[in-house]
Order: C-alpha cells, then structure tokens, then sequence
C-alpha cells in the first residue's frame, strides 16, 4: 500500500521532471530552465513532502486504521517534523516563485485556467497554514475538536494543492 501511494504522490514530480529536463523539452526548444519549470518542480517536490504528513497523519489519527502498517519511524514526531517542513516550503514558494516572479500570469493568454490555478493555490496555502496552526495548537492540549479540524482542514487544504497541481500541468498540455 505504501509503495502504491509514493507512486502516486511521486507522479507530479516526475512529470514536472520529464517537462523540464528531457529531449522532450530540447523538442520544444526549452534549453534552459525557466521560471515556470522550477516553479513546476519545486512545487512538486513539496507535494511529495506534504504527502508524507498527510500520510503519517492519516497514521496516527486515533480512529484511523490506514497507513497501520508502515514502519515504526511514521510516527508523531514523523508527522510533526514533515508538516513543520511543508508549511515554510509552500508558502517560501507561493511568494517567491508565484507573487514575485508570474503574478502576471493573470494577464496572460492562460486567461481562465491561469486564474483557477492561481486561485485554488492560494487557496489551498490558506487552508494548510489554518490546519497548521490548528494542528501547533493541538500539540499544546489534546482536545477532539481540535483535533478533527485540523484533519479536515489539512485534508481539504492538501486535496485543493493536489489540484493546483494538476490545473498547473494542464498549461503544458
């Protein structure tokens, strides 16, 4: 199970990877990369890490049986550590890579789905610095309410970057 889910979380990387440094892009006259592919590959490195916090999250949650059988190691500390590295990442890379160097990609040709993506993006940050700070403040004190808020709203935050992701490869294609 575990294997079949890093295949899955491992796809956009591979793709970004195959877009950015294979024949394909000498094909398309891409020799250098460009604000976009790093954006794309960054992007997706950070998917894979924010998957493993879903992943050991999923783990650990008191009524979940998923993800029972992976190694000891996807633990509490293992969820903490992975999700204290995803949250800096995305939003260095949201302002960095997004606001600072494509804010213009609103004014593009893109049109529609430039702003999709764009707008489920920030969205989806939004989301997982609320679960964050939802799931910091769970560290302090055990309560259930908490707790479930803050799986909701990762979850939902995490599905919505996964979106992003997918509408951000659709401008290739």
């Amino acid at each position: 199970m575990f294997f079949g889910l890093a295949g899955i979380l491992a796809i956009p990387l591979v793709v970004s990877l195959i877009i950015g440094l294979t024949p394909i892009a000498i094909i398309l006259n891409i020799t250098t990369v460009s604000g976009w592919q790093l954006h794309a590959i960054l992007f997706s490195i950070s998917f894979i890490i924010g998957g493993f916090a879903y992943v050991s999250g999923k783990k650990i949650s008191p009524g979940s049986t998923a993800f029972k059988s992976l190694p000891d190691f996807v633990n509490r500390r293992f969820h903490i550590v992975t999700g204290i590295a995803f949250l800096p990442i995305i939003i260095i890379l949201l302002v960095f890579l997004t606001v600072l160097n494509q804010w213009g990609s609103f004014q593009t040709s893109w049109g529609m789905l430039s702003v999709a993506h764009s707008t489920v993006g920030i969205t989806s940050v939004a989301l997982l610095v609320a679960g964050f700070l939802l799931g910091f403040k769970k560290i302090r004190k055990t309560f259930g309410e908490i707790e479930a808020t803050h799986c909701s709203i990762s979850m939902a935050g995490f599905y919505l970057f996964l979106i992003s992701i997918v509408l951000g490869f659709a401008f290739f294609f």
